[in-house]
């Protein structure tokens, strides 16, 4: 592929990605806005990371380990096998035996360490009640996804 069409094609989808952050911003306000104090924690996480990525520390390893986690789950569960996996402290790498738009897209969309939260927090619910750690867990969803967005941006 040529890099004037790769340009064109990247124009052409330019109101697609404004509209999908239009709707995602929309429906975020409307979220807050209907639930009141019950999802603060979820508003505190989100504010909490903003805090340290501005102020801190961008912690850019673990961002690379989760992309790169994100296309190898997703290679994995496309029917390929992991040849090679590499994370470094700027970079890193995964070569599949395959690959596809979902492989590709899988770090974008698929926001790995709030899957596995949301895992963990599914497997605490066998062994003790869940809405004990309701609380905890929309602050740790909150920094997770802004730790996602922030980096993946």
């Amino acid at each position: 592929m040529t890099k004037t069409i790769r340009n064109a094609a990247a124009v052409f989808f330019v109101p697609a990605v404004a509209a999908a952050a239009y709707t995602l911003i929309k429906t975020f306000l409307s979220f807050s806005a209907s639930s009141g104090n019950k999802h603060m924690p979820f508003w505190a996480g989100i504010f909490c990371y903003a805090v340290l990525h501005a102020a801190f520390y961008k912690p850019l390893k673990t961002y690379i380990f989760g992309h790169e986690l994100s296309h190898a789950v997703a290679g994995l569960l496309s029917g390929a096998r992991i040849k090679k996996f590499k994370v470094g402290k700027q970079s890193g790498s995964v070569v599949l035996t395959k690959d596809n738009i979902w492989i590709t897209l899988a770090p974008y969309m698929f926001p790995i360490y709030v899957f596995v939260l949301i895992i963990a927090y599914l497997m605490l619910g066998w062994a003790a009640d869940i809405r004990l750690f309701y609380g905890y867990f929309l602050f740790l969803a909150g920094f997770l996804i802004a730790f996602h967005a922030a980096l993946t941006v």
